[in-house]
C-alpha cells in the first residue's frame, strides 16, 4: 500500500510526500487536502495515510480511490409553495439575520464538502456528516435549496428551503 505523510505546518499548509517524495511542486493550502489525496488515489491506489498537525499528533487513515463515477441522485421534489408564506429576510430591507442548518449524511469523515449556491465550504466531521450553518439574509432572492457536495466521496445531499 503506498504511504502518504502529511504535515500541517505553522501557516495552515501542508506538504504531501508519496513514499517520501513530493506530491506537488510546493505546500498546498489544508482546503485544497481532500482533492489533492483523492488524485493520489486514484493514480496510487489505496493509500496509506499520516496526518501530523502542528501540535505533532498524527493521524492515520487509509483512503481508497473512488469506485468509479457516482451516480445521479434525483432530489426530493420541493414543496409546495404556500400562498400566504411570509417573505425571506433580507438584509437589503434591515431585517434580522434568520439562519438554517443544512446536514447530511454518507459523506467521507474529514472530507470537505461544498455548499451549493457555492457560498461558503464546510468539512464533514470524524462520522462522516456535513453541516452548514447560512444566513439566509446573505442568499440571493429566489434561492429554493441548498445542496452539499463531498469533494472526495461525490455525495450529494439537497435540501429545500422554508
Amino acid at each position: 500500500m503506498t504511504r502518504v505523510e502529511v504535515v500541517e505546518a505553522d501557516d495552515g499548509t501542508v506538504r504531501v510526500l508519496v513514499d517520501g517524495q513530493s506530491l506537488t511542486s510546493g505546500p498546498v493550502d489544508r482546503w485544497d487536502l481532500g482533492r489533492v489525496l483523492s488524485a493520489a488515489a486514484e493514480q496510487h491506489g489505496p493509500l496509506r495515510v499520516e496526518l501530523t498537525d502542528r501540535a505533532g499528533r498524527v493521524f492515520i487513515d487509509v483512503l481508497h480511490p473512488p469506485a468509479g463515477p457516482t451516480p445521479a441522485v434525483r432530489p426530493a421534489p420541493p414543496p409546495p409553495p404556500t400562498p400566504d408564506a411570509p417573505e425571506r429576510p433580507s438584509a437589503e430591507h434591515g431585517t434580522f439575520s434568520e439562519f438554517v442548518e443544512v446536514t447530511g449524511e454518507g459523506f467521507v469523515p474529514g472530507e470537505e464538502v461544498q455548499v451549493a449556491v457555492v457560498v461558503q465550504g464546510s468539512s464533514v466531521g470524524p462520522c462522516g456528516r456535513a453541516r452548514a450553518l447560512l444566513d439566509l439574509s446573505d442568499l440571493p432572492d429566489g434561492v429554493r435549496a441548498v445542496v452539499l457536495l463531498g469533494v472526495v466521496s461525490g455525495t450529494l445531499h439537497v435540501e429545500y428551503l422554508p
